[in-house]
């Protein structure tokens, strides 16, 4: 009589499956990683306060300036000159102005004439969309 002879297999048997879920949670947190770390330089200011604020949906291309308490202006972490804005929005607005916004960070120390500046300058290009950043009241 004949004996059976069983598969000598001593191998290590994988399960893959939580191997696969590990890369996919790396994946994942290395997109969002990614995402904070492309967002822009903000200088440091004192954001005035307004009793209403409104969420505004953001416009696919937008300019965030900065202006800081001594009027200067601050535009992706450098420092730009009025004249240098203008060029920007004139290069922004392309063919939809409609599409292009700009948002205004000014300090609450800020003289307003240095932000009535840049404002007027947004209407001879056509951006109709000026926002401003605030801090909610009670906040």
């Amino acid at each position: 009589m004949r004996v059976p002879l069983r598969s000598r297999s001593y191998g290590l048997v994988v399960n893959i499956t939580p191997l696969i879920d590990v890369v996919f949670l790396l994946v994942i947190f290395f997109l969002v990683a990614s995402h904070f770390a492309r967002t822009e330089a903000m200088e440091q200011v004192e954001l005035p306060t307004a009793t209403q604020v409104s969420e505004q949906r953001e416009p696919p291309r937008r300019l965030l300036v900065t202006i800081l308490p001594d009027g200067t202006y601050h535009t992706a972490g450098r420092a730009v000159s009025l004249a240098e804005l203008e060029v920007m929005l004139a290069e922004g607005v392309t063919d939809d102005p409609n599409a292009f916004a700009v948002h205004i960070r000014g300090d609450r120390a800020t003289p307003f004439e240095v932000v009535q500046e840049l404002m007027q300058i947004c209407p001879k290009h056509g951006i109709t969309q000026v926002g401003f950043k605030v801090v909610e009241a009670g906040r």
